[in-house]
């Protein structure tokens, strides 16, 4: 064990100890606290993610649903006055004497192309008819007479929100349209057939035999008007279609209009049919999809043939097959609320279905804009952690430098004493010279340490020597003398080391203590919260005090505790002298009876308790056992146990009970001592008998295990037995004949 103790061997194990139980520690629970912000962090983002998709499905299909209502009530708004202006063309066909034309008469002449139009009433509606025929007297008179319903066109035009123009299409290619259209023949081929137009067939007889309002899907207006949707009414002349009713609203106008509304997480709506194509659609959704709505269009020359919106509006023909699958199942599901992929990003998408027309109000919300708060939130969050960390890290690097320059200085300068102890009790007894005293260190408790163990070393050494001089004058003549002396000496050296190694043995562990102490202190946590707060520049002072808070009382014990073992090594030197003379001539082993041994040895404790507190019962002692062993070293064993028990009361009162009995064959002892002390704690009950465990501040840890080992290489054994802290404890011990 001594050459384990060099200075630099335990330099190093305060230092280990210093990292292992302190610095490392903290940096650990650093480290969980900072893991810890961010998996709270992603905690939050998890359940406000959730928390948002949930407030998605109930705020979404609500706007949907509002909003949608709301188109419903304008274009059933538009279809009750489609309806009513055509029952007002058929009552005019049925009976032209019930109305009369405000204002000057319709003047029809011909167009530059040899269509016919009407000159004048330009504030009122513009007629224009796609033929080079001379107008028949019925012709005329009824495009004449039509005029009579400008103030209805004009009601519908000017007061029904999103309607931009009234019109009514007859099968003879009669077109009756306000706003009034200037060169009315510009914009429309002179061959113009109406029944060749949506606007016109969706409401025959073949597509519409119940005769009620028909909404057209997106087409190119002829008139001018760029592109549009139509609700269409029929007007009837008996059972012949005389002609249809159109009333105009622009893509424009819808997505302006109908589609503009303020949406949270920057949603928007848009109008598709039940055959996918976007009807109408705001700039978002056309930076969704990657489309450019037709909103408007530049006339070069009259349109001639029935042009409707590019099949790439039809969401069931896009490019994307992902997509156009998803839409293709949405139109078919009744379901108000999915989630889609477009272009690669989780999509909110919403639908509600407008009875009026039978299309789709979809309202759509990507997945970033419905997270983009709490995703910002998130990053910020997590910058802070990164933050953090970087600190931490270069505050470490400076902060651990620094502790560990101060700790090897620190744990050089306790140890090397300490280190020069341990050496001189290594090499204490080896020789009977006087031995240089110890250098002081400067410290005031290891310097007390170190002046008690010099005077314990020059006692030791001339009693050693005394004790040696008796023995040769007691026991040698002439050459005998000097091996009596040399024998004597080195039973007592054996002896007295014995004592010293203990010593040395609690100087190591008081040592070892003493670095647990530097060690394992609780302080350094308000260390570092101190460090981060104003004025950290105390904290070194404040660490210095900590440890000599620890350390100096730890040092205090120490030295109390070296008079403690230099006043049992005293004693243990008058007794190792008395039995040095009442044994010298005995034999190793012996025939003796054991019974009387263990009741002198009762009787000497009894005396020792003369007050009574502690009361040693002798009735269980079977007298007559006789054993062939070592007599001295057996009865040392039985002292040392009862002297145990003594210690296991305390101050207090309590009773010990010895008892004595055969065991067995081959003439076995058994002695039993049980007393109602301090009991033993189950997970020490495997130690006690281990080298240098005690459970006694003051212990070596040696005297339990010598014994054991004695009494096993002697056919001998010894066991214990305690419930428990408090509980008492029992000892056994089995002497066999050797």
């Amino acid at each position: 064990m001594a050459s384990k103790l060099h200075r630099a061997s335990l330099a190093d194990l305060i230092f280990r100890h210093y990292l292992r139980s302190a610095l490392l520690p903290v940096f650990t629970i650093e480290v969980a606290l900072v893991t810890a912000y961010f998996l709270v962090n992603a905690w939050n983002l998890s359940e406000t993610e959730a928390a948002l998709r949930q407030e998605v499905r109930q705020i979404l299909p609500h706007l949907a649903s509002r909003q949608a209502n709301l188109l419903q009530a304008g274009f059933s708004q538009i279809a009750k006055e489609a309806t009513l202006l055509a029952h007002e063309h058929e009552a005019l066909l049925h009976d032209p004497t019930r109305f009369s034309v405000r204002g000057p008469r319709p003047e029809i002449v011909r167009s530059p192309n040899g269509t016919w139009h009407q000159a004048n009433r330009t504030q009122e509606s513009s007629l224009f008819y796609a033929t080079t025929k001379p107008l028949t007297a019925q012709q005329r008179d009824f495009a004449t007479q039509s005029a009579a319903l400008d103030p209805l066109y004009k009601h519908i035009v000017e007061e029904i929100p999103n309607v931009v123009a009234a019109y009514y299409n007859t099968g003879d290619n009669m077109n009756r349209l306000r706003p009034f259209i200037p060169k009315v023949w510009e914009l429309y081929p002179a061959d113009l057939r109406m029944s060749e137009y949506n606007f016109f067939y969706l409401a025959d007889s073949a597509h519409n035999p119940t005769r009620k309002t028909v909404w057209t899907g997106a087409y190119l207006d002829p008139a001018g008007q760029g592109w549009m949707i139509s609700c269409i009414s029929p007007s009837y002349q008996a059972d012949r279609l005389h002609g249809v009713v159109g009333l105009d609203v622009t893509i424009r106008e819808i997505a302006e209009n109908l589609l503009k509304t303020d949406l949270p997480w920057n949603a928007a709506a848009f109008l598709v049919d039940d055959s996918g194509m976007i009807l109408a659609m705001p700039e978002p959704v056309e930076q969704l999809f990657g489309l450019h709505e037709l909103k408007g269009h530049v006339y070069k020359s009259a349109v001639k043939i029935e042009q409707m919106k590019p099949q790439e509006y039809n969401l069931l023909a896009n490019p994307d097959s992902t997509l156009a699958s998803s839409f293709s199942r949405i139109l078919r599901d009744s379901a108000v609320l999915h989630n889609v992929r477009i272009k690669g990003e989780e999509t909110f998408l919403v639908q509600q279905r407008i009875p009026e027309t039978g299309w789709r109000l979809f309202l759509v919300a990507r997945s970033r804009e419905v997270f983009k708060t709490v995703e910002q939130a998130s990053d910020r969050s997590r910058n802070v952690g990164w933050f953090v960390i970087g600190a931490m890290i270069l505050f470490y690097i400076g902060f651990f430098s620094y502790l560990r320059r101060k700790a090897k200085s620190m744990s050089a300068a306790i140890s090397s004493p300490i280190t020069d102890l341990a050496r001189a009790t290594t090499e204490l007894g080896k020789n009977t010279e006087s031995s240089s005293a110890l250098a002081m260190c400067g410290i005031p408790e290891i310097d007390t340490l170190t002046g008690n163990f010099n005077t314990l070393s020059q006692e030791l050494e001339q009693r050693s020597r005394a004790l040696v001089d008796a023995s040769v004058r007691e026991r040698l003549k002439d050459k005998e003398a000097e091996l009596a002396f040399t024998r004597g000496r080195y039973e007592s050296a054996s002896s007295y080391l014995h004592n010293v190694g203990n010593l040395t043995v609690r100087l190591t562990s008081s040592a070892m203590d003493l670095a647990e102490v530097v060690a394992s202190t609780q302080q350094y946590p308000e260390v570092f919260r101190m460090l981060r707060a104003p004025g950290g520049e105390t904290t070194l002072d404040r660490f210095q005090e900590v440890l000599l808070g620890k350390v100096v009382p730890k040092l205090r014990a120490c030295s109390e505790e070296i008079s403690v073992v230099r006043q049992s090594i005293h004693d243990t030197i008058e007794h190792q002298q008395r039995e040095f003379l009442e044994g010298r001539d005995q034999p190793s082993t012996e025939g003796f009876d054991l019974s009387r041994c263990l009741a002198e040895v009762c009787q000497e404790f009894s005396r020792w308790s003369q007050d009574g507190r502690i009361l040693v019962d002798q009735t269980g002692i079977q007298p007559g056992i006789v054993v062939v062993n070592h007599r001295i070293q057996i009865k040392n064993g039985i002292v040392n146990l009862l002297k145990n028990a003594f210690e296991s009361i305390g101050s207090g009162s309590g009773r010990i009970v010895v008892s004595l009995e055969r065991a067995g064959e081959n003439s076995r002892a058994r002695i039993a001592i049980e007393d109602d002390g301090a009991g033993v704690d189950p997970i020490d009950q495997g130690k006690l008998f281990r080298a240098g465990f005690t459970t006694k501040p003051w212990g070596h840890g040696l005297g339990l295990h010598s014994l054991a080992v004695f009494l096993s290489s002697n056919g001998g054994s010894v066991s214990l037995t305690s419930a428990g802290a408090g509980a008492g404890a029992k000892v056994v011990m089995e002497v066999g004949n050797v």
